[in-house]
């Protein structure tokens, strides 16, 4: 599959652009019945991977037996603070060693040590709202606390009722994040509806 569009500066814009691909090539055309959570947590990964900024890192798990229609992962040493987040490290192909510190924490070293984007993937329970909202939440609050340039959460409603109940609630997250980042919102529900995305409203706006 050719790649085109992938993140530049980690904008709002990024995550629009991003978001509506991604429903496209993933999301808006595939047969959901024949997919369990595994496939979909390899086509997030894999996807998002795919679409990290030139010499930039990404951190996520080793892909296991399912796998996705964009190609291999990134080689990462695993998962670092969350699913998959971009950052400007050094490569990890280099020895764990002094060395690689050195340059990592070198004063003059450029682009300076950033994590450009974080995301969560949480598919909750099948037919459990109430475990679902649980378990998106959980793992969407981590991104409260993290300092990155973007950020995005991707879930399964079990039903209109929950989507609606879960995106009211990343809003309200979202709303409170001190760093000012843009959030994207990607929902995938269990349902036959279709895939939806959003992104949070700037800040100092109200929906």
């Amino acid at each position: 599959m050719r790649r085109t569009g992938k993140f530049g500066k980690y904008s709002r814009a990024d995550l629009l652009r991003l978001g509506r691909r991604f429903l496209e090539e993933v999301a808006g055309h595939r047969d959901h019945s024949k997919w369990g959570t595994e496939e979909w947590t390899e086509q997030v990964l894999d996807w998002f991977s795919a679409d990290r900024a030139e010499h930039v890192v990404v951190h996520a798990r080793a892909p296991r037996g399912a796998r996705s229609d964009v190609g291999p992962r990134a080689a990462t040493r695993g998962e670092y603070l969350v699913d998959l987040a971009h950052s400007t490290w050094p490569g990890y192909a280099k020895p764990r060693t002094r060395a690689y510190w050195n340059e990592a924490l070198a004063p003059e070293r450029e682009p300076k040590l950033e994590l450009l984007l974080a995301l969560e993937c949480e598919w909750g329970k099948v037919e459990n709202a109430r475990e679902t909202l649980h378990r998106v939440m959980q793992d969407a609050a981590k991104l409260l606390h993290l300092a990155a340039r973007a950020k995005v959460v991707v879930f399964s409603g079990t039903n209109q009722q929950n989507s609606g109940d879960l995106l009211g609630l990343l809003r309200r997250l979202a709303a409170r994040d001190p760093t000012r980042a843009p959030w994207l919102f990607i929902d995938v529900p269990w349902s036959r509806d279709p895939a939806t995305f959003e992104l949070s409203q700037p800040p100092g706006e109200t929906g």
